[in-house]
Order: structure tokens, then sequence, then C-alpha cells
């Protein structure tokens, strides 16, 4: 049987005449002209379709892979041949442009990409030049600040003795800076646990760093630091309050509720829970209240030992809690050796805190949590927890004094306010068993210290007086003078020894006014301290901006003073006459306290302007301290006193 051949023609493209052309697989002839008989093979889409930007040996390998007809055909077809061969060389010739095209374009963009660069550098070494400059002019600004205010006047100063005769009347010799100390022996951060021995008894541990030590004839230890002699400073132009900033509200409360989640987030163990596929335990849960002890301490501590007292002190606040019991363990006992725990290792303070309050979250058994609150209470009283953790303390008591329950609402009350007026400087008490007792029943007693003014005058109502001064004012007063603070060197300054003012306050807030306490630095720390609780403060926060804008018109000062709160005008210038009687220059003499230094303590107590940023606080303390100034030397109280008796 006879089968008739057919010729398989491949239809091909050329991209360079946009042309088809046509090839025989058999005779590998090709030619321009299609063909009319035979079965055609179209593969024009696909070349269409190749990629131009080929580089030049992919597209050499494809032309010499093209049919060899290409390179050879028959001699009858001798002209396609000569064609194609020559489209070849066209076409080489070209792709051998495009590519050195294509090169010279990326040498290009590499050559523009180092330009940028080089601007970018000449950019920051600009922005540094002129940071550089400016930091050259603020320092030129404040050298010619500092000589404009040393050729202003100088008032109200007199020299400290000769080196010699200091070193004579103090041990040690020399004074430090008083400035800066707190009222309650307040150190510098990072500061180390010592004993300060008082009337030759052992008193328990505080924090006192970087402070000269010298001993007085009264047989106290008092620490100190700085010289006494401080000039006056007179600023020419009013300080401009519109230009004293702080951070807006709603960032302060953003900052504030994400505390805890960012504290979280650096210092927390990671928790998780399953035999297999391990799940992260949520932060919320595992802050929430449990009744059987911890298998691991809640944050990331330093050392290993440090977790296992962690797990030990869980232990004890669930048996103080009543949630489980130890053999010979009372809940005295066991609260007692948590706060000791605290006092002693300043690294497992944040790590008790955070124990505490995770008994306080979601407890089912208000009993118990009842409890922790009053663990929290007594954590308040002996140490603070760090910067970190501060924040949110505070601000997770203050939620809680909308709780249903009153007691927690009464405890949440108490612990803000010591928050409040205590920092990372206060020093660390461990309260004696009756100190704890008593401390545990304060938030439920009527208090004299962290409340208004018209409150305490309230409550002194309530008990039968009728003066307009609060008790405590004379009862101050009274034993500084009488136990020789009015001829006792750094009086005010040099703070009282901090067992026995907490140990006094507390007394004071039960209602007990006794003159135990011999030490007139312990009852000047104490009424500091009263001043810089009291809130809202002596002069109102509404009031504070006319009263540091008049620091150097007195007939305005006046004016602002004479607008002030009866209750608080009577406290006020009680304070302000005892302060100036202080100032006498005979007592000055002795206690090197004159109107400026005396200022220099009291104006920050006085006279506080709430949310000011970190880095305006010395120059808000500054118009503050110029406004007391000008009232000591001018302001007569003794008629508006008269007047009360009257």
């Amino acid at each position: 049987m006879n089968h008739k051949h057919v010729d398989f023609w491949y239809e091909l493209w050329n991209e360079e005449y946009q042309l088809p052309y046509y090839y025989h697989t058999d005779t590998e002839q090709s030619t321009w002209i299609k063909p009319r008989t035979g079965f055609f093979i179209s593969v024009v889409d696909t070349m269409k379709n190749f990629d131009k930007e080929k580089t030049l040996e992919n597209l050499q390998d494809l032309v010499k892979s093209l049919p060899t007809a290409y390179y050879q055909t028959k001699k009858n077809e001798l002209n396609d041949y000569e064609f194609l061969e020559k489209y070849k060389k066209i076409k080489m010739s070209q792709l051998k442009l495009e590519q050195e095209r294509l090169e010279k374009e990326k040498q290009e963009k590499e050559r523009q990409k180092q330009i940028q660069i080089q601007k970018e550098k000449e950019k920051e070494k600009e922005k540094k030049r002129q940071k550089q400059k400016q930091k050259q002019k603020q320092k030129e600004k404040e050298l010619k600040l500092k000589k404009e205010k040393e050729k202003g006047t100088v008032t109200g100063i007199r020299k400290a003795q000769s080196t010699h005769a200091i070193g004579q009347k103090l041990q040690l010799g020399g004074l430090g800076a008083l400035g800066g100390l707190g009222e309650m022996g307040g150190s510098t951060a990072g500061a180390t646990l010592l004993d300060v021995e008082i009337e030759g008894e052992n008193n328990n541990e505080e924090e006192l760093e970087g402070h000269n030590t010298f001993k007085q004839k009264d047989g106290y230890k008092h620490q100190i630091s700085g010289t006494l002699e401080k000039k006056a400073i007179v600023v020419k132009k009013p300080i401009n309050l519109k230009e004293v900033h702080a951070l807006p509200k709603k960032l302060q409360k953003d900052i504030q509720k994400f505390s805890l989640q960012g504290f979280a987030e650096k210092h927390f163990q990671t928790a998780k829970k399953g035999l297999f596929n391990k799940k992260r335990i949520p932060l919320d849960k595992r802050m929430n209240y449990q009744n059987t002890p911890i298998s691991t301490s809640l944050l990331r501590l330093p050392k290993a030992i440090h977790c296992k007292t962690a797990i030990k002190l869980f232990k004890n606040l669930l048996v103080y809690m009543g949630e489980i019991s130890a053999r010979n363990v009372t809940d005295l006992k066991a609260i007692s050796g948590i706060l000791s725990t605290g006092v002693k290792t300043p690294e497992l303070r944040d790590e008790i805190y955070i124990q505490v309050i995770k008994q306080t979250t979601n407890n089912p058994n208000t009993e118990s949590e009842i409890k922790a609150w009053c663990a929290l209470s007594l954590l308040a009283h002996s140490f603070i927890p760090t910067r970190n953790l501060h924040n949110f303390v505070k601000e997770y008591c203050k939620k809680k004094v909308s709780s249903k329950n009153e007691k927690i609402q009464q405890f949440a009350k108490y612990i803000t306010r010591i928050l409040r007026s205590t920092s990372e400087k206060s020093t660390f008490l461990l309260p004696s068993p009756p100190l704890i007792k008593s401390i545990m029943d304060q938030p439920f007693l009527p208090v004299v210290y962290g409340i208004s003014l018209d409150e305490l005058l309230e409550n002194e109502k309530k008990e039968g007086s009728t003066s307009p001064i609060p008790t405590i004012l004379p009862y101050l007063y009274e034993n500084i003078e009488k136990n020789g603070g009015f001829q006792t060197q750094g009086i005010f300054r040099v703070p009282g020894n901090s067992t026995r003012v907490k140990s006094l306050k507390v007394e004071i807030n039960n209602g007990t006014f006794n003159n135990r306490v011999k030490s007139p630095s312990v009852y000047a720390s104490l009424l500091k301290l009263f001043f810089r609780e009291m809130e809202p403060p002596i002069i109102p926060y509404e009031k504070y901006p006319n009263f540091v804008r008049s620091n150097k018109d007195w007939k305005n000062l006046q004016m602002q003073i004479n607008r002030l709160p009866k209750n608080n005008l009577y406290a006020f210038a009680s304070l302000i006459q005892f302060c100036q009687r202080l100032a006498q220059p005979k007592n000055v003499k002795v206690t090197q306290m004159n109107i400026d230094n005396i200022a220099m303590v009291f104006a920050p107590n006085l006279l506080r302007k709430p949310d000011l940023g970190d880095l305006l606080i010395t120059s808000a303390d500054t118009a503050a301290k110029l406004t007391l100034i000008l009232i000591l030397k001018n302001w007569k109280p003794s008629q508006i006193l008269q007047d009360l008796e009257n």
C-alpha cells in the first residue's frame, strides 16, 4: 500500500523584518514564501513572546539553535540563506549594542546610588555640626546668664564660718550640699543600706549615700551634704509660666495604661502550659489570683537564688492570706518575712509587689482579697517598687478606689496617699510587730497626713476642736523649739532619723500627740512632710500661677495671699510666723538657716505645680522659692493670727 508523502513546514517569525518565514524539517530548507502544499506548524506566537532582555550569551545560543537552514541550505535557495545570514549579523550587532546600553544603565544607577549615599552622609555631618553649634550657643547663653546673676543684688546672706571653725564643730569636717535631701533621710538612687545610731540604740536599716556625717551635742548623727552658703538668685526677667509645658493628660493616661504591658514584656517570665504543644499563658491570666504555690518567679530575676526565694515568698503570702497552712508559721511571722526580704533585697521588691497585686486580682474570696490589700499597704509602708512599676501600682490603686467593697476602697486610698508622697529616694523601714498591727488599722482611722486641710479640720471638729488651725501645727512648732531646734545647725535641711519619723507619724495619724522623741530634726521632718503630703497643697493648684508671677511685686503678691481660702490662710500664716522667728539673726548664727535657705526647703512643699515635665521642675522650684522669699521678708502674719484669737 502506497502512502502519500506529506511535507511538514514550521512557520517561524523574523523579529527584524516583522515577517514570517517557513522551514522544512526534512529538506532543511527555508523560504520567505509560504509553500502551496504541506502541513504547517506555527510557532510564531512563541517566538513573539520571547523575552527581549535576554543576555547576549543566551541570545547567541538561541540563534545557534535555530534550524540549520540558517547556516546550510540547498544551492537553489542560496538567496534565502544569504538573507538570513545577513539578518543574523545585523541582529547580533543590535543585541550587542543593547547589552552595552543595559550595562551602561546599570553603571549609571550604581553611580547615582553612590551619589545619594554621599549626600545623606553630608546631611548627617551637617546636622551634627548644627547640633554642636546649638550646644555651644546654649553654653554661651548659660554662661552669660550666670554672669548677669552674679552681678545682681545679693541679700540676706552671711558667710559661713571658716573651714577650720566648721571642722572643730563637725567631727568629719565640712558640710556637703544640704539641698535636695528628702525629709525622711532620702538619698540618691542606688544607695546602700546602712545602720543609723540614735541615742545609743540600733535602728532599722535605711538607705543613705553620698552625705557626710557629723554628730552634734545632743548625741544625734545627721546626714548632710554640700555647703550652707547659697547666694540668693536674682532673676531679672520673671519666669514665663506659659513656657512650662507638661505632657498632655491624655498621653499621660495612655502611658500609665500601657505601663504594665511594657514592664511585662521586658521583665515577666514567659509562662506556658500543656504537655506537648505548649501555649503561652496571656498576661491577664498570669496576673489572676491563685490559691496554690507558684513553680517559678513571676518576673525575670538576675540570680537563681532569687527565683527560689520568690517561690518561698509566695508561699508566705498564701499562709498570710489563709490559703494554706504551715507548721509554726503565724500570719504575723509570714508577712514579717516578706517585708524583711523586700527591705534587705532590692532585686525582689518588684516581684513582691507583683505577687501581692496578683492576689488582689479577680479573687473570689472577699476575706482573702482584703488580706492581700492589707499586705499591699504594709509593703507601701516598708519599701516602694522601682520606677518602672511605681506608676502602675499607683494607678492600679486609684482604680480600686471605686471598688464596691468599702474596706478595699479605704486600703486603695491609703496606699495611693503613701505612694504619692514617696519615691525611690525614700528610706526603707522594716516595721516591728506592734507597728505592723498599727499600720493594718491605719486605712480605717481618721488621718492627719495625706488629706486636704478642710477634711482634717472637719475630722477635728467632730472630735470637739474649734480651732481653724490643725492641732499638728502648734504641736510640731512647740517641739521643734522646745528641743533646741532654733539652736541646731542645719535644722530642716538635715533629715530626722527615718525610723523615728515614720513611727511618730503613725502615732500622729492615730490621734496620739506625745513628746517622747527629743530630736528637733524628727519634728522638723514631720512638719515638712505634713505640707508635702497635703492634697491639695496649702497654696491651691489654681492659685499657683498668680503667686509665682508676683515674685517681684509685693503688693500683688499680698493681694493673692489675702484671697486664699480662710483655712489655708490661717495655717499658712502660722507657718510663716514660725519661719520668721527661726530666721532671726541670733538663730541664723547657729542654724545657718537664713530666709533664703528656709525658702529653698519649704517652697517645693507649699507651692506645687502639678504635671510638670522633669526638665522644667528646677525652673518652677526657683520661681516658687523667689515667691516665698518675698513673703518671708515682707508679710506680717501676726495681724491675721491676732484677729483669729479675738
